[in-house]
């Protein structure tokens, strides 16, 4: 997963949140990128966007504790 993702984390109600536009990925790419992050930030909350061949792929997803 790309530092510069990470770099976009927020905290909010104390919770990391990470909300970010990752275009030119596929679907499988954001689930990758989105798997990676849970991992490294333990409590969060993570919504990633691409755009790619004119098509919206969206993730969302959290961790247990979060």
């Amino acid at each position: 997963m790309s530092g510069n993702l990470l770099d976009q984390v927020k905290e909010v109600g104390g919770i990391r949140f990470l909300a970010a536009r990752a275009d030119g990925m596929d679907m499988n790419g954001l689930r990758r990128s989105g798997t990676s992050a849970r991992r490294r930030l333990k409590e969060a909350v993570i919504l990633l966007l691409s755009e790619k061949d004119q098509r919206v792929s969206l993730v969302a997803m959290a961790t247990d504790d979060a």
